[in-house]
């Protein structure tokens, strides 16, 4: 299973309420945010799962997501 560390931007103002939403999510565990329009977390991408087919999902998930950015990864 690959892990990543992952800043997920949002529309200004909204990395609180996107955290509360994201924490509803299974393999991904937030970490923080800045207040405004950032969210760290922890991203736990199961199996063969290409990572760029997630980003387009959380995004589409949730409006208030503009980009997720990969800060680090490896396998667990």
């Amino acid at each position: 299973m690959a892990v990543a560390g992952v800043v997920i931007e949002t529309l200004p103002g909204k990395a609180q309420a996107v955290a509360g939403r994201l924490n509803s999510l299974s393999g991904l565990r937030v970490q923080g945010d800045d207040g405004l329009s950032r969210v760290m977390a922890v991203w736990k991408i199961p199996g063969h799962t290409e990572p760029e087919s997630l980003v387009e999902t959380l995004c589409a998930w949730d409006g208030d997501i503009l980009n997720v950015l990969s800060t680090n990864h490896g396998e667990e």
